[in-house]
């Protein structure tokens, strides 16, 4: 049996490897919120914004995991 995973708005993600944007490097683990969601030509894409506000953007499926709740 597959079952998909379903990552929404609002949902608490958290990036499994270290990922950069211009304004500094995110660790492995760091948790954020996803703030937008879209079907890009290689498959989802996510924006991201964590409890600081800082943003990350165009992330893929492949790089974050759900917070269990």
């Amino acid at each position: 049996m597959f079952t998909p995973r379903q990552i929404d708005v609002g949902d608490h993600v958290t990036i499994v490897r270290a990922l950069a944007n211009e304004e500094g490097t995110f660790g492995a683990g760091h948790t954020f919120m996803v703030i937008d969601r879209r079907l890009g030509r290689d498959g989802w894409l996510f924006d991201l914004r964590d409890h600081d506000l800082n943003l990350l953007l165009d992330v893929s499926l492949s790089d974050i995991a759900l917070v269990p709740e």
